[in-house]
């Protein structure tokens, strides 16, 4: 069986990798000391999505910290002080946190989300959006591919119990009236 990463992210509490498996999907998150799996076989996908979110509470929480610090040194300004070390020092913590917002806002996070019958998946890229876009194309290949093999399987299981008549049906008699 092999097993090859198709993506990674990382948040505060935890880090999710995913998989890929001969016949399925396989998501290790590891959240603090616990470490759980879980898996999305292809032959049970149902939908994949691929969408760009920008997620709110981060362009919220970023603009009020940039929003707050930037006030501080317009308000600086504005009273007449003119220590420029001092505004620097109190414009500089607002920068990092207006550079967040401004790319988040304008690139967003690329999302790829693999739904199946019981489970779901989503990977997730700040900035390769390039291989998001690849690694979506590829799931989407290798899911159909697993389902035209699955339903292959079935028709030929069908076709082995189907009862080989060669007989032709008799015709109905003439309808009386």
């Amino acid at each position: 069986m092999t097993r090859s990463l198709l993506g990674k992210w990382t948040s505060l509490s935890s880090r999710i990798r995913v998989y890929e498996l001969d016949d399925s999907l396989e998501v290790e998150a590891n959240e603090q000391y616990e470490v759980t799996r879980r898996r999305v076989f292809l032959d049970d996908v149902v939908l994949v999505t691929f969408h760009r979110a920008h997620g709110v509470a981060f362009l919220i929480v970023t603009g009020l910290i940039a929003a707050f610090f930037d006030l501080l040194a317009i308000a600086m300004l504005t009273i007449g002080d003119k220590d420029m070390i001092g505004l620097i020092m109190v414009a500089i913590p607002g920068v990092p946190a207006t550079i967040a917002f401004a790319i988040r806002a304008i690139y967003g996070v690329d999302i790829v989300t693999v739904y199946g019958k019981r489970s779901k998946l989503a990977l997730r890229w700040r900035v390769r959006k390039e291989q998001a876009r690849e690694v979506y194309g590829h799931i989407c290949a290798i899911v159909r591919q697993a389902q035209q093999k699955r339903a292959a399987e079935y028709a030929a299981e069908a076709a082995a119990f189907a009862p080989a008549t060669t007989e032709e049906t008799p015709p109905l008699p003439p309808a009386e009236g």
